[in-house]
C-alpha cells in the first residue's frame, strides 16, 4: 500500500511576487537576450560551415539576431538573414515545375546537422547562464 504524505508550501505568494519582479527587471531581460544570442553563437559557426558555398552568401549571412522583444519578451533566432531566403531551398531540396519537365535541387542540410550537434549543450548551458543571470538579479534586489 502506497504511503500518503501531505505537503505544506508556505511563502508562495511572495516567491512569486520576487519572480515577477525579476522578470521586470530590464537588466535581467537584456541578459536574456545576450545569454540566448550567445548559446547560438557556436549552433551559427557550424551551420556557417556545413552551408554549401557556392557564392559564400548563404554562409556569410548566418547569424544569430533578435526577431522580437515586447515588455517582457525575449525571442532570438538563428539562420540566414532575409536577403538569403533560398536557404530552406537549400537545407531541404526542391523540384521546380518548368515548361517541358521538372529540375530538381536535392536538399543540402546545413542548419539541422548544426543543431544536432550542439542542442544539448546549447540547452545545458542557457539553463547554467539563465541560473546565474538570477543569482545575480536576486542580489541586486536584496541591496535595494
Amino acid at each position: 500500500m502506497p504511503t500518503k504524505f501531505q505537503v505544506t508550501v508556505h511563502g508562495g505568494k511572495e516567491l512569486e511576487r520576487a519572480f515577477l519582479s525579476l522578470a521586470n527587471d530590464a537588466a535581467v531581460r537584456r541578459g536574456i537576450t545576450r545569454e540566448q544570442k550567445a548559446v547560438l553563437r557556436p549552433v551559427a559557426e557550424t551551420a556557417r560551415s556545413k552551408a554549401p558555398k557556392d557564392t559564400g552568401d548563404l554562409a556569410d549571412s548566418i547569424d544569430v539576431f533578435k526577431v522580437r522583444g515586447g515588455m517582457h519578451d525575449s525571442v532570438v533566432a538563428m539562420g540566414p538573414s532575409k536577403d538569403q531566403f533560398h536557404g530552406h531551398f537549400q537545407e531541404f531540396g526542391h523540384q521546380l515545375r518548368i515548361a517541358g519537365g521538372a529540375r530538381s535541387m536535392p536538399a543540402q542540410p546545413f542548419m539541422r546537422p548544426a543543431w544536432d550537434q550542439h542542442q544539448r549543450g546549447v540547452l545545458r548551458n542557457f539553463t547554467t547562464q539563465l541560473w546565474s543571470l538570477y543569482e545575480r538579479a536576486a542580489r541586486r534586489a536584496r541591496r535595494r
